[in-house]
């Protein structure tokens, strides 16, 4: 069909007039057309600040976000380290200890096996202090925990419990003789002079094994220390076994004079010792008290610096999620041809993770909630299928320019499925669980966000082919700082943090979410179920 010529009608109708009124109509026609092109000049400069300004707004917030990332992160590493490792020694601290003890304890039940716990007590170190000064101690405590840790396999762990006291957590032995032969080691190791020093190292030792000396963490050091007292009561540099029984099965280990542990003592000065050990029952009873009162601080203190730890890890997490999102508006404004519609849409986007980024900073300000910490919640009406539309939206840049066919299917007919929820960690959800399908899926892999629904409930599923879990990996993989091996090699940087904040969220709102694969190779579904809002 022709495209209607829009001089003609003038035209015609100065055909039948004088020239005059035909030059006059054509200076008319022509000072329209210059109007409409100024219009259309102005409405492009309009479009080109709006381009300039948003891409200023993306660059602001991407810089915002990639630097409240790494500070959160330095943090939460610098948490770490303090948390893990004794600042003296270096050695793991009181509260890793406990940690591997449990982690122990639950391994050896399993597997119906043993391993031990040796309490060490350093013999004199009172008198290195007095005699040549603190800094002299402290050096000897470095110097202790290094030997400590030479004398043992790299399967153990050495730790300072406090003061000049450490445990050493042997495993697994076979059976108790294996820790006193440890133990010979360790004090022969102790005995070694130090360079250039008139300090010389000794330590009473205390032996206690699973499951025979205890089945927990406080049982197991309360027998070794038990056990430590009595090697110190018989002069020290020396072991000693918690139970009878161990001793019978340690007969054969000399210990680091060359002779057997002791099942009585037939010393002529036996009424001395006896009057000295009551003194040290009293004084042991007297530091029992200090020690419960000290254990019982440094256990609250272990579990604020936990409580900090998790939620740190959580927001760490969180401030990298709106990252993605914004590198996709940035590719989009750098395309010149970027019209109208598509500016909306980039402008939208962007308000959305500048929001979600106020949140999380916010979050931050206020520290970590008693009831889901790291994170809180402003609910409202959402309707879920416009959400996922916009979810969807978002991620399709990303998808293609990586090579994933990404698609979402709802069935026909779909109601309204309007939830109560928060927006903002609804979509924090969507996008951890399609980052992960899009991260340990190879290119040219499939990705399907799917949504249905029930009477009561609206679910949203997103379907992968990728890497899949393994059976035994799947009842884990939502706990917190856990990940598979095989996504470890995919993906080193990960700290197995996203899916256990994303369980969080759900559980939050009332729902679920669940994991299914059929196993390596074969991909995985993540579903999560939200009761419907009543209409």
């Amino acid at each position: 069909m022709p495209v209607p010529d829009p001089l003609a009608p003038r035209r015609r109708a100065g055909d039948t007039g004088p020239p005059e009124a035909r030059l006059l109509a054509l200076e008319a026609d022509l000072a329209r057309l210059r109007q409409e092109l100024h219009l259309s000049l102005a409405r492009e400069s309009r479009q080109a600040v709006d381009l300039r300004e948003a891409n200023e707004r993306l660059v602001v917030a991407a810089l915002q976000a990639e630097t409240l990332a790494d500070s959160a992160f330095t943090q939460l590493e610098q948490l770490n380290h303090a948390a893990g490792h004794d600042p003296l020694t270096g050695a793991a601290s009181r509260a890793i200890m406990l940690d591997r003890i449990a982690a122990a304890a639950a391994l050896a039940r399993r597997h119906q096996s043993r391993f031990a716990l040796i309490f060490v007590d350093l013999d004199g170190f009172k008198e290195i202090n007095d005699t040549l000064g603190h800094e002299v101690g402290d050096a000897a405590l470095v110097l202790v925990a290094r030997r400590l840790e030479a004398a043992v396999r790299a399967s153990d762990t050495v730790g300072r419990h406090g003061g000049d006291e450490f445990l050493v957590l042997l495993s697994e032995i076979a059976q108790p003789a294996d820790a006193g032969l440890l133990a010979t080691k360790i004090l022969e190791g102790l005995a070694l002079p130090v360079d250039a020093s008139p300090v010389t190292l000794g330590a009473s030792l205390g032996i206690a094994v699973f499951p025979e000396d205890g089945e927990d963490a406080a049982s197991l050091i309360r027998s070794a220390d038990e056990a430590m007292y009595a090697a110190k009561r018989r002069g020290g540099r020396d072991f000693e076994f918690s139970r009878p029984a161990a001793l019978a099965d340690a007969a054969a280990v000399p210990t680091r004079a060359g002779r057997r542990p002791a099942r009585g003592d037939d010393s002529p000065h036996a009424d001395e010792l006896r009057e000295a050990n009551e003194h040290l029952v009293v004084a042991a009873l007297a530091a029992q008290e200090s020690a419960t009162a000290a254990q019982k601080a440094a256990q609250a203190c272990s579990e604020q610096r936990r409580r900090s730890d998790r939620h740190l890890s959580m927001l760490v997490h969180e401030l990298r999620g709106p990252l993605s999102p914004l590198r996709s508006c940035m590719d989009i404004l750098r395309d010149p041809s970027i019209d109208g519609p598509a500016m909306r849409v980039v402008n939208v986007m962007l308000d959305r993770q500048i929001s979600q980024l106020a949140r999380i900073v916010q979050d931050l300000a206020d520290g970590p909630s008693d009831d889901v910490p790291g994170f809180r919640l402003e609910r409202r009406p959402v309707d879920l299928g416009t959400l996922l539309a916009e979810v969807f939206e978002s991620f399709k840049a990303s998808m293609a320019s990586s090579g994933h066919g990404f698609e979402m299917r709802a069935p026909r007919a779909v109601p309204a499925l309007v939830v109560d929820a928060d927006p903002v960690r609804l979509v924090q959800v969507l996008r951890n669980l399609i980052d992960n399908a899009a991260k340990y899926t190879p290119a040219s892999g499939r990705i399907v966000l799917a949504v249905g629904f029930s009477a009561r409930t609206a679910s949203v599923s997103v379907t992968d082919s990728g890497m899949g879990i393994a059976h035994e990996a799947l009842p884990h993989v939502f706990d917190l700082y856990v990940r598979e091996s095989r996504a470890r090699d995919v993906d080193g940087q990960g700290r197995g943090i996203g899916l256990a904040v994303a369980r969080s969220i759900v559980q939050a709102h009332g729902g679920t979410l669940a994991a299914r694969s059929a196993g390596p190779g074969r991909g995985s579904t993540f579903e999560l179920l939200l009761p419907r809002a009543p209409c």
